[in-house]
């Protein structure tokens, strides 16, 4: 996410492509892969990175909970 950040800031023309994702006709590839709109409209909104990041903790927190149950080794 740092890099497509800082290549949006960088390069004159940046724009996220609106193709869409293999079996999925209706959510562009970027927001597919990533889970939702918000981190593209973040960035696209020069939201600060931290803020980028902090916006997927909340998720980031109860995955690392809920895949507890799952390890098997110590």
């Amino acid at each position: 996410m740092a890099l497509v950040a800082v290549f949006r800031k960088m390069m004159d023309g940046f724009a996220f492509s609106h193709d869409v994702y293999e079996f999925n006709t209706e959510v562009p590839a970027f927001d597919l892969l990533v889970g939702s709109s918000t981190v593209r409209e973040m960035i696209l909104g020069d939201e600060p990175f931290d803020a980028v990041v902090d916006s997927w903790k909340k998720d980031e927190d109860l995955f690392s909970d809920m895949k507890e149950e799952f390890h098997i080794y110590g």
